[in-house]
């Protein structure tokens, strides 16, 4: 996890190493979602965007057939179940998505990415995430992500991924150790 100060020069060049690096296994587009909060994407060869905050749904959900690609699954993570011109439907009103909680957001913001992404990484995943929720990612994420890449601290998390065959890795002092099961942590 990259420390310090960070501007888009220093994502950009992070981004471009981790897409050049996964680009012989068919990778054209990486999301690394750092543990502030920012995300940033790069098309390996192509553009790279500019950082945005992972509360910041509302860019997300502007369009709409991006939007109904992912709703069904949004609807399996938060009480949001319809999204319309940068707005969200609770119930029987229409709000904006600042007012769902940080868990929702980031969930909706982690399915999206593995949705339009060949390489997600995701550090502090779960940071704002209630436990069920993390564990419920995990399993969606096994399906839907082409290649996911999480930093976590969450021993059910580890035990889910091993679960679907992740690869898991313990890194310890620079090192990384394969885990095969819990005990290995």
């Amino acid at each position: 996890s990259p420390r310090g100060e960070f501007g888009p020069s220093s994502y950009e060049t992070v981004n471009t190493y981790i897409a050049e690096a996964f680009k012989e296994i068919g990778v054209r587009k990486v999301a690394w979602v750092t543990d502030r909060g920012d995300i940033v994407i790069v098309d390996v060869g192509g553009s790279y965007n500019p950082p945005m905050r992972v509360g910041n749904v509302k860019v997300l959900l502007e369009k709409p057939e991006e939007v109904e690609r992912v709703e069904e699954l949004w609807k399996l993570f938060t009480s949001a179940w319809r999204f319309y011109y940068g707005k969200v439907k609770i119930r029987d009103g229409w709000i904006s998505p600042s007012l769902l909680s940080a868990g929702e957001r980031k969930a909706m913001t982690l399915i999206y990415l593995a949705k339009f992404t060949d390489l997600l990484i995701v550090e502090a995943f779960e940071g704002g995430l209630h436990i069920d929720m993390a564990l419920d990612l995990i399993s969606l994420l096994s399906d839907e992500a082409k290649y996911v890449v999480l930093e976590t601290h969450y021993g059910l998390a580890i035990g889910k991924a091993l679960q679907h065959n992740w690869n898991v890795y313990y890194l310890s002092e620079g090192k990384a150790f394969e885990v095969a099961n819990l005990r290995d942590v």
